[in-house]
């Protein structure tokens, strides 16, 4: 019994470690090898574990070639195109100009009910509103609408906005995010003066802090209570 939980374990983090080395992708954003090579670590990895007499190591062995191979692919598939078709394929237009391509639909199975479908999907119900639709080599249908539907940009309006840096967290649960701090360039003692200035003087009773645009501090208490807090921006170095 204990020789399949160790075997189990041991697996598990395997696969966990295939998965990481392919990146933070989910299924649907797969390259066809990719999955290929996710399924067959799997299968390969079960088998150790379904059988109690099939030593650990043919598994191990297994996943560890199959992992190899996906970064040679990978390695070649950046240095060859030709490589890099044969393994990913590449895009394919299916909507060109507001024209529904059908022979690229027939070439690749792709019906016209799944190309309407992933419009849809794509918050867009009149085939008269797309420009171009084209399908990425992960399965992705990348959607460009005509020039009258696309959403107006910042641009469009001569408008000169002022650049917008993400918020950081501050406190997590009533732990200090030290490493976030450092990133920001703010020191504990700002912090806590932050947190003073608003009547909290336990930093174990703030559930979320975060500090945004404008140095201003965010922060919710565990008992539900909202706060705002600030910082003078010579204390905040947003890089």
């Amino acid at each position: 019994m204990f020789n399949i939980i160790l075997k189990t374990i041991i697996i598990y983090f395997t696969i966990v470690f295939a998965m990481r080395i392919m990146g933070k992708r989910q299924i649907a954003q797969l390259q066809p090898y990719e999955l290929v090579l996710a399924l067959l670590i799997a299968e390969v990895t079960a088998k150790p574990m379904d059988t109690p007499g099939t030593p650990l190591s043919y598994g191990l062995v297994s996943a560890i070639t199959l992992i190899l191979l996906y970064f040679l692919i990978a390695r070649i598939s950046i240095k060859s195109e030709f490589f890099k078709k044969l393994f990913s394929s590449k895009p394919s237009i299916l909507v060109n100009k507001g024209v529904i391509l059908r022979k690229e639909l027939a070439r690749l199975d792709y019906t016209l009910s799944d190309l309407i479908e992933q419009i849809r999907a794509k918050g867009y119900y009149d085939i008269c509103d797309i420009d171009y639709a084209i399908l990425e080599t992960n399965g992705e249908l990348s959607i460009f609408p005509v020039t009258q539907k696309s959403s107006p940009t910042v641009s469009d309006f001569n408008l000169n906005l002022s650049h917008t840096n993400l918020a950081c967290s501050l406190v997590m649960d009533g732990k200090l995010q030290k490493e976030n701090l450092e990133l920001c360039g703010i020191t504990n003692e700002s912090v806590y003066k932050s947190f003073k200035k608003v009547g909290i003087n336990d930093i174990s009773n703030i559930f979320y802090a975060s500090i945004h645009d404008n140095n201003k501090i965010f922060i919710q208490q565990k008992n539900g209570s909202i706060k705002h807090s600030s910082l003078p921006k010579s204390e905040v170095n947003n890089g």
